[in-house]
């Protein structure tokens, strides 16, 4: 019943503090959920594999490679080989990219500095430990 809870009041955290439409603001055109959650996978230091890219979004390899294919021609992604292992493929934002995930943030922040704003610096600090546990076992889980 944990999880059914978490999962209950993640929703409805997740309905309070959710951004309405998101646009690129290079070339003004709006980015697909999908696009918007492939970005969003993608780190913004270390780059990732197709695969991961695939496994984080729940999409398949294939229509992953498509959807960076789109995002590649508009400039918001790079491929390149890895420099250990010519057959790997690594995936990383440009910077018309990072502008564009930060810009198409699923969160308000704003929105949820004022939450908040609602609860004391200790229950902030709950709040921030249980969200890194739950990082960390997403992290476990999708390596």
């Amino acid at each position: 019943m944990v999880a059914e809870e978490i999962g209950t009041l993640m929703t409805e955290t997740w309905s309070a503090c959710k951004t309405h439409e998101a646009w690129d603001p290079d070339d003004g055109r709006k980015p697909s959920p999908q696009q918007v959650a492939l970005l969003h996978a993608l780190d913004l230091v270390e780059p990732r594999t197709v695969g991961e890219l695939a496994r984080r979004t729940g999409v398949r390899a294939a229509a992953t490679s498509q959807m960076l294919d789109r995002l590649e021609r508009r400039g918001l992604v790079q491929r390149q080989r890895a420099a250990r292992d010519a057959r790997v493929v690594q995936v990383r934002l440009t910077e018309a990219g990072g502008r564009l995930m930060t810009d198409t943030s699923p969160l308000d922040s704003a929105r949820l500095a004022a939450l908040l704003a609602n609860l004391t610096n200790t229950e902030q600090g709950e709040v921030l430990r249980g969200l890194r546990l739950l990082a960390r076992a997403v992290e476990r889980v999708e390596g």
